[in-house]
């Protein structure tokens, strides 16, 4: 079971589900190139082809084989569907489940859990962190939370507001570096880097400088959440989310060293529903709930 790909197997049931490529790609909030590519990787982890050679744009049709584990995984995607949702159901009429990266987890979500719970009257929340980035939709999940490009999906999906990058740093770092304010300092402070092309050093030295920036020196890490805790360290300067910055430097861990300048996310933020938010009084108190907080983060 440990070796099963199984979010290849869940693209060649939506696209069983739905009879095509593009359609499967609406359900599931995905690129229709990011279906296809499981099905090519699904077909060499199996060994097999799926699909039978076609006119090119046309229909998809999948092999005897490629149908038969279709079907057996629509069956299992049914069947885990409604065993999950029983569960939900059965948790409590005030459980409400909320997907996320990890580090809107860690840095946004957490930090306003409890005043969520007390003025939504005391849901009770299930955070269900989204380890692979961008990953497809699941219209189980009550909501679903996130930063970047909207997707493509029937699912309703609320614009929580923009956000801009800016650089961080300790505090205790910026006061050991003489208390740096101007761009310039920046090609002798460390950097710390993730993988977000959003937050790129590359694209601060081309839009603000200074142009003769090094970025390819310092530390890099897989997640906004390590940067940050990276730079309360001390260990260098990082370009970050103001959302996922905020509570640490109004806490004092982080300061802004060049002041307002910032490159704009616009539209960055936004919140998608599960099939079943709009049944739920808990789960629209939720949805009301992060709609208002981003409005005040915005």
């Amino acid at each position: 079971m440990r070796d099963l790909p199984l979010s290849h197997l869940r693209a060649l049931a939506a696209v069983r589900a739905e009879g095509g490529v593009r359609a499967a790609a609406r359900r599931l909030g995905v690129e229709h190139s990011a279906v296809s590519r499981s099905l090519r990787e699904l077909e060499r982890w199996l060994g097999a082809p799926l699909t039978r050679p076609g006119t090119r744009g046309g229909p998809l049709h999948l092999t005897a084989q490629g149908l038969a584990l279709a079907d057996a995984a629509l069956r299992t995607m049914i069947d885990l569907s409604a065993a999950t949702a029983a569960m939900r159901e059965g948790s409590g009429t005030r459980s409400v489940s909320i997907c996320t990266p990890p580090s809107i987890a860690a840095r946004w979500l957490l930090p306003r859990l409890d005043r969520m719970q007390a003025e939504c009257s005391g849901i009770e929340v299930s955070i269900v962190v989204d380890e692979m980035r961008m990953a497809p939709l699941d219209a189980t999940v009550d909501l679903t939370l996130r930063m970047g490009p909207k997707p493509k999906t029937p699912l309703t999906v609320h614009e929580l507001g923009d956000d801009a990058a800016y650089p961080v740093m300790g505090k205790a770092a910026w006061e050991h570096a003489g208390r740096p304010n101007n761009i310039t300092a920046l090609r002798d402070l460390p950097l710390l880097h993730n993988r977000d092309t959003n937050t790129a050093w590359d694209r601060w030295r081309e839009v603000i400088g200074p142009a003769d920036l090094d970025v390819r020196k310092g530390v890099r890490l897989t997640s906004s959440d390590l940067v940050l805790r990276a730079a309360e360290a001390g260990r260098g300067v990082t370009l970050e989310r103001g959302w996922l910055e905020a509570d640490a430097i109004r806490d004092g861990q982080l300061v802004r060293p060049f002041g307002d300048l910032s490159l704009p996310l616009p539209g960055e933020w936004w919140l998608a529903e599960g099939d079943n938010t709009s049944a739920r009084h808990s789960v629209r108190q939720a949805r009301d709930w992060l709609i208002a907080e981003g409005d005040r983060a915005a």
